[in-house]
């Protein structure tokens, strides 16, 4: 029979459970940023057609 988890296993696996909620949290918010500005510098442009495509592509390229 195993031994029953330790103190310290059970911290640890708490504060791998918090980075893993922490790190959820922050790509759910830096991918909603970049999104924003995604579409907004990109998608949503003024112009259409030929020229919207030539201006994503150099946006894109720097």
């Amino acid at each position: 029979m195993g031994r029953p988890p330790t103190r310290s296993r059970s911290r640890r696996d708490r504060l791998i459970a918090e980075l893993l909620a922490f790190a959820a949290v922050l790509l759910v918010v830096l991918g909603g940023i970049h999104l924003y500005l995604w579409k907004r510098l990109v998608r949503d442009t003024t112009f259409a057609g030929a020229r919207r495509t030539i201006g994503a592509g150099r946006s894109l390229s720097f």
